[in-house]
């Protein structure tokens, strides 16, 4: 046995010759079998598509709020049994979506500050904007630039081009309100136009940007 070994390979063994043989004998083969390459994927497609909607409807949602929903929810994820943090993060990768870290504010939305600063907000807003003929004035038409209250907004460059243009009039929108700046209402609605439209999957993410600025209506935004 060992001398039929040496004839094919002058290196193998009486052992692995032997162990060839058994193998031949029990299962008419002589190649060396495929490595398995791990279990499958845990989750259908259909499983994904869920986890990715929890995201979604609520993207304020934890990683371990998602694998506890999987876990209990015997309809949709009947097969899981359990499943890791690790792995539901990967789904959310694969698909395109990050999770990002939220920070706790005080929520000072309803105080009676913030309802007086919102008051003189609009209050303002209609003694700048309402037009000439319906205020009963003469004076000169003004510009009214409105924007959020980002630092450099704020700053001593800003404000002293504003007091050298007497026409020129800024306001800031009221603390905790980014549902009066249209443009965090447009880039919040298009992200997920975006996201519908599977970029990377069925087309390039440029043109999945481009494409999804045409499904952003004034709805959307409001």
């Amino acid at each position: 046995m060992e001398e039929a070994g040496r004839g094919v390979q002058p290196n193998i063994g009486r052992t692995t010759v032997s162990s060839i043989i058994q193998t031949f004998r029990r299962e008419n083969r002589i190649e060396r079998q495929p490595r398995g390459g791990g279990s499958g994927p845990l989750f259908t497609p259909q499983q994904e598509e869920a986890i990715c909607a929890m995201v979604i409807a609520n993207n304020a949602i934890k990683l371990r709020e998602i694998q506890s929903t999987v876990i209990e929810n015997n309809t949709v994820f009947g097969n899981i049994e359990s499943v890791s943090i690790s792995t539901i993060d990967r789904v959310l990768k694969k698909n395109e979506i990050r999770m990002k870290q939220l920070y706790k504010v005080p929520f000072k939305r309803n105080c009676g500050r913030v309802k007086e600063i919102s008051h003189q907000y609009v209050q303002t807003l209609y003694r700048d904007l309402v037009p000439e003929n319906e205020r009963g004035g003469g004076q000169l038409s003004k510009y009214v630039v409105v924007w959020d209250n980002v630092r450099f907004h704020h700053s001593h460059l800003v404000r002293e081009w504003f007091a050298a243009h007497e026409r020129m009039l800024v306001e800031y929108l009221p603390p905790y309100s980014p549902f009066l700046n249209p443009i965090v209402e447009f880039f919040s609605a298009w992200r997920w136009k975006v996201y519908d439209r599977h970029p990377h999957e069925q087309m390039a993410l440029l043109a999945a940007m481009d494409a999804a600025c045409d499904d952003v209506t004034a709805e959307s935004c409001r």
